[in-house]
């Protein structure tokens, strides 16, 4: 099974204590998102890591994406009015 953590250690952090007196040694075969987070914090955790996931873009921005692409699809959906032909209502008998 591979890990598909994207936090990385230096070589000479592997098999650190995640925290002090932990039986839990942390390395890069084992290491999670959780465990990663709680090394980044310790003080000046960031020493302990190679690689760091890429930041991520702010939510403002996903939002903003999010709604060009629903204007889009909501302006493919649109019928056009001349189009649409009036429901069929000969076989209908005044009551």
């Amino acid at each position: 099974m591979q890990n598909t953590c994207t936090y990385r250690l230096h070589a000479k952090y592997e098999n650190i204590p995640l925290e002090f007196g932990s039986p839990i040694l942390v390395n890069n075969t084992n290491i999670t998102t959780a465990y990663a987070k709680q090394l980044l914090q310790q003080p000046n955790g960031q020493r302990f890591f190679a690689q760091l996931p890429p930041k991520e873009e702010p939510l403002s921005e996903k939002i903003k994406t999010l709604k060009k692409v629903v204007r889009k699809s909501a302006k493919a959906k649109k019928k056009d009015p001349e189009n649409v032909s009036p429901p069929d209502i000969s076989n209908t008998t005044p009551a």
